[in-house]
């Protein structure tokens, strides 16, 4: 067992200052110093710029709309998962080196049919889509997919399960059932649970624990955590994180920052990127790589920024405000917190 104390979060404090001492005009970037692999997402709509541009900066790369079922299974017991193996090949020819699957398994983005789908059929259907989902990665090895998310976001915010198609019409067993599949896979396929706001809220933190460890206790893999990290400069604090990243590794589970972004405008009371908030942004960002690098390495799956460009952002199209989260800007060129992440990888 280990912590993070108030000395390390007092170092974090200073570490997060400006400083002179930058690799920002070196050439190198984020892929050439991370320790761990960094990634971003693909949805299929923005691939052309982030084959031009995307591998120069990030190693891996996450599937972020392309997979989800309304895409592969379009038709109503007819499955579509060519998909997998053309963001495979895609992301090889680009220059990634990984890429991460996400998701499996989620309640939201189905097929428009699966709402009249008969309930005492839908565990058939899932244990289906399953198997066939673990098929075509296996035939779509362009790259290596170096992990999984197999259920995402299937805990209330109570730490309850969600009330989803799934637990109406199979329960607390479908969960099993998909992981119970996806354990068949060789263990370098690292099989993981994703949710939000696991920083903020620690009940919910502890009920994703909860149902990993019981998972684990059936005789299925789970491998890690992937904490999405949508945040903001406000929240969560250091401590906040830090206890997160903690209580995740103290109970044996690889970490992944599976969707960082950060909001400067939460609140919606913004209408630009200033100086100040975009210094603050940057600062965040570090706070978050340095918090995570001092977690023991053996569990750094490593870290996805959820998004190359704030153009494609999906926080001002789904909150309906102004918002810059990402590292680079409307015009794809980079902001202050480009280069206090990439400082910030390669202390």
């Amino acid at each position: 067992m280990y912590r993070i104390g108030i000395a390390f979060l007092l170092i974090l404090a200073f570490s997060c200052q400006k400083t002179t001492d930058s690799i920002c005009d070196s050439g190198k970037e984020l892929r050439d110093v991370a320790p761990f692999p960094i990634g971003t997402t693909e949805d299929g709509v923005v691939f052309n710029w982030q084959k031009a541009q995307g591998s120069r900066y990030f190693n891996r790369i996450s599937s972020e709309n392309i997979l989800k079922m309304e895409n592969l299974a379009p038709r109503r017991d007819s499955f579509n998962f060519w998909p997998c193996s053309w963001l495979s090949r895609e992301a090889k020819n680009a220059g990634y080196q990984y890429l991460h699957i996400h998701p499996v398994i989620w309640h939201r983005q189905l097929p428009y049919w699966l709402a009249n789908y008969p309930k005492n059929q839908l565990k058939n259907f899932l244990t289906d889509y399953c198997r066939q989902f673990k098929k075509a990665i296996l035939l779509a090895e362009s790259i290596q997919t170096t992990g999984i998310d197999v259920v995402n976001e299937a805990l209330n915010e109570d730490g309850t399960l969600r009330s989803s198609i799934w637990m109406q019409g199979i329960g607390k067993e479908y969960i099993l059932e998909a992981y119970r599949i996806f354990s068949e896979l060789d263990p370098q396929y690292k099989l993981f649970y994703n949710d939000y706001n696991l920083a903020l809220n620690p009940a919910k933190l502890d009920a994703a624990l909860d149902l990993c460890d019981w998972l684990r206790s059936q005789g299925v893999r789970v491998d890690g955590i992937g904490m999405q990290m949508h945040i903001n400069l406000q929240e969560p604090s250091s401590s906040d994180i830090a206890d997160a990243f903690a209580k995740i590794t103290n109970r044996g589970y690889l970490l992944h920052v599976s969707e960082l972004d950060i909001s400067i405008n939460p609140y919606g009371k913004a209408n630009a990127a200033t100086s100040d908030l975009l210094d603050k942004q940057a600062d965040k960002f570090v706070e978050v790589i340095e918090l995570y690098r001092h977690i023991p390495a053996h569990y750094q799956y490593g870290v996805t920024v959820w998004g190359i460009s704030d153009r494609n952002s999906w926080i001002p199209g789904e909150f309906n405000r102004f918002d810059a989260p990402l590292l680079f800007d409307q015009n794809n060129d980079k902001k202050p917190a480009y280069c206090s992440f990439l400082n910030a990888l390669n202390q």
